[in-house]
């Protein structure tokens, strides 16, 4: 059973060792930060915060979110279909066909988020809290949990890809701007303010920007609580819906 179980996750994992996502994950998030940096640089040059600092924790959340497209298409594209044949006339329980395809997805992004942050904070190109930039990329891969299986649970859920991939992208673009990613939401007004603070993403944005700059958040464990609490709610839902004859 194990075997099986690794047998899969080494292959979900090669599907995603491709130029494409390896540039998504690792090149687009430096040419995403300059570029946004650069544009907004006379914003922030009078705060303690640079464009490059906020941009920089701001993109990497981002780009988290678009990253949330990954597990649909390991479960979806269509290129995928001759394999999924062969694991569904396999001795493979299905727990292990769908956990394997999570957790690759889930270790990839996580430690390509992470090797940015470790890269970006050691060559002062982004401020991650120095000392406390362990805690930031702990609640990151928290988040990005809860983002893979978002995607995931959705995916399961509809069987399409072009669907599945409308939704997360429209939402995550509408999550994101309502949660001071782009730009503070306090500049919206209190009404969309009080509604980004609903949003786990606003949650993950202040508690970074806390650790950041106020070297420490009160809420810390309860988002990561809070995240793993949700990650957990769409775990049964996957387990609930996820049946292997729907993908061949």
């Amino acid at each position: 059973m194990m075997r099986g179980f690794w047998t899969l996750f080494k292959q979900t994992l090669n599907q995603l060792l491709t130029p494409g996502t390896i540039g998504i994950f690792l090149i687009f998030p430096t040419v995403l930060i300059s570029l946004m940096g650069f544009l907004f640089e006379n914003i922030y040059n009078t705060s303690l915060v640079s464009s490059y600092d906020f941009y920089g924790v701001t993109m990497i959340i981002f780009i988290a979110m678009m990253g949330a497209t990954v597990p649909a298409n390991i479960f979806l594209e269509k290129h995928l279909k001759s394999a999924n044949t062969r694991i569904f006339y396999s001795p493979v329980s299905r727990v292990s066909v769908y956990f394997s395809k999570i957790l690759a997805c889930f270790l990839f992004m996580s430690l390509c988020l992470a090797l940015n942050i470790i890269v970006f904070q050691g060559l002062s190109f982004v401020n991650f809290g120095g000392n406390n930039m362990i805690y930031v990329i702990l609640l990151l891969s928290h988040f990005v949990l809860f983002l893979t299986l978002l995607s995931s649970a959705i995916c399961v859920t509809i069987r399409n890809e072009e669907m599945t991939n409308m939704i997360l992208s429209n939402s995550t673009a509408v999550l994101g701007f309502l949660s001071g990613i782009f730009f503070p939401i306090a500049s919206l007004g209190a009404f969309f303010e009080k509604v980004a603070s609903f949003s786990p993403i606003k949650w993950t944005v202040d508690c970074v920007f806390q650790l950041i700059y106020d070297g420490a958040s009160s809420n810390y464990w309860w988002i990561i609580l809070g995240l793993l609490a949700l990650s957990l709610l769409l775990l049964l839902i996957v387990h609930r819906n996820y049946r292997p004859q729907d993908y061949v």
